[in-house]
Order: C-alpha cells, then structure tokens, then sequence
C-alpha cells in the first residue's frame, strides 16, 4: 500500500536550531536558509527557537523586535540580564565562545558568531 501525504497542523510542534559548527560563511550561507525554513514553520503555526543563550546575547537588538509581542521581548531582555550577571556572580565570561573551531572558520569573536545567528530567524 503506498504512503498517503496528508497536510498536518504545526500548532503544537517546537523546532529548536543548534549551530553545529559555525564559520565565516555560516550567516551567509546555511543560517539564511535555516532562518527561511524557520519563518515558514512559524507562518504555519510552530514555534521555533535558539538553544544556546550565546546564540542570542550578542544579537539581541535584532531579535527582540521579531517577538510575537512587546511582552515577550521585554522577557528576552530580562533573560539576557539575568544571564549577564549569572556569569558575573561566577566571577567568568564568555570565553569559551567562539570555540577554536569557529576560531578555525574564520570566526574571530562570539559577536561575529551572534550575527551570523541571528541569520537563522530573519
């Protein structure tokens, strides 16, 4: 018996990008694609989210607008302050970004590697 196709709703369905591996071309190339893909999946109904906080930090300014409301862009603004001084009371930073992979890509700083990020949502 062959597959039958039938359209789903995407109501319920949450897709949560993760950077493999980014380099210099990430925001030019693969990040745009994704970030098409993911406006589709939200025209239809889904939410779509970054899964890594240093995804967003350094690009906040482009994503806050794109909120589904001003109350959840306030929220993400407030998240970001709580994650700022999280890493204060921890006496750290992020360092740790880009890693030396990114570093290897091209990638020089983890402002560079937010930016291309941002890619995947605009």
């Amino acid at each position: 018996m062959p597959a039958s196709v039938k359209p789903v709703r995407l109501l319920n369905w949450w897709w949560g990008m993760q950077c493999g591996g980014s380099d210099a071309f990430s925001g030019v190339t693969a990040n745009p694609a994704v970030g098409y893909a993911s406006d589709l999946l939200v025209r239809c109904g889904a939410t779509v989210m970054f899964s890594e906080v240093t995804e967003v930090r350094d690009a906040i300014h482009l994503l806050t607008p794109r909120a589904i409301n001003e109350e959840v862009g306030k929220r993400l603004l407030e998240e970001m302050a709580w994650y700022d001084n999280y890493l204060d009371s921890g006496q750290t930073d992020r360092s740790a970004n880009p890693s030396p992979g990114n570093k290897k890509g091209g990638l020089a700083n983890v402002v560079e590697k937010a930016l291309g990020s941002d890619r995947q949502i605009r």
